[in-house]
């Protein structure tokens, strides 16, 4: 599906959830497919990152 968080790995993600047996993962599946056909930039992807001291931090993803 591509780089973990690119394009192509979020929206091969959704396709997966889209064809999920469980009904909520489905649901949530079309909102995030309509949200990226409206607004392909609606989705923002962020990794979470624990340093060694301890403290969170939320980075967002710049991929190619």
């Amino acid at each position: 599906m591509g780089k973990q968080m690119s394009s192509e790995w979020v929206e091969g993600n959704i396709k997966r959830m889209l064809e999920s047996k469980n009904q909520k993962v489905v649901e949530t599946g079309r909102i995030l497919n309509e949200a990226i056909q409206t607004n392909p930039n609606s989705i923002r992807r962020k990794i979470n990152v624990l340093g060694p001291d301890g403290v969170n931090r939320w980075n967002v993803v710049n991929i190619p």
